[in-house]
């Protein structure tokens, strides 16, 4: 059996609490707006309300716990964005992350780690275990490659386009699987 601590009894208590806080915050909010991140949010703050609740006269915890869930749950809903992706941007989301996933390995780190993290040259390299030139050579044809791609979306296909971007396909396949493989300590 497994004893209930002041802090537990405190946060079992006032569960409805939390839980009221959220349904007064939902009702105001677009349909949008993740409720279980709210429900999680409220719990989080009211589990840190008791460890930080200090009885004295005069103060009822449910006044402190309703002071530390609000600001929490303005917090989260601050962090969240205004709108939700579209579906176009959710679709390209999803074109994007599976492309990601099928390229070869050292490409889909050096992808991650500097377009989608921003990290440094130096850092993807000292983490590769590759010299920076070659980190450099993968992003300029991956950006190149971007460039071509977007080209040929916005002025649709045409024989003259296809050329460059199967060229520009070739050169980025090739230098990936050939030039940048891991060094043999790496595999």
């Amino acid at each position: 059996m497994v004893l209930m601590t002041d802090q537990d009894q405190l946060v079992a208590q006032h569960q409805d609490l939390a839980a009221a806080q959220v349904r007064r915050v939902l009702a105001r909010v677009p349909s949008h707006v993740d409720r279980h991140a709210l429900h999680a949010t409220a719990e989080a703050a009211l589990a840190t309300a008791a460890g930080t609740f200090c009885p004295r006269p005069g103060i009822a915890f449910g006044a402190h716990a309703a002071a530390t869930i609000g600001p929490a749950l303005r917090d989260l809903l601050r962090s969240l964005p205004a709108v939700p992706p579209s579906p176009e941007v959710s679709g390209r989301l999803r074109i994007l992350e599976a492309a990601i996933l099928d390229l070869p390995e050292l490409s889909r780190a050096v992808v991650t780690s500097s377009f989608l993290r921003s990290r440094p040259v130096a850092a993807i390299a000292h983490d590769l275990g590759i010299g920076e030139d070659t980190v450099r050579s993968l992003v300029t044809a991956l950006v190149t490659l971007h460039e071509v791609v977007n080209a040929t979306l916005r002025s649709g296909p045409s024989p003259r386009r296809r050329v460059p971007l199967r060229t520009h396909i070739r050169v980025v396949r090739r230098t990936t699987t050939a030039r940048f493989e891991y060094p043999a300590h790496r595999r």
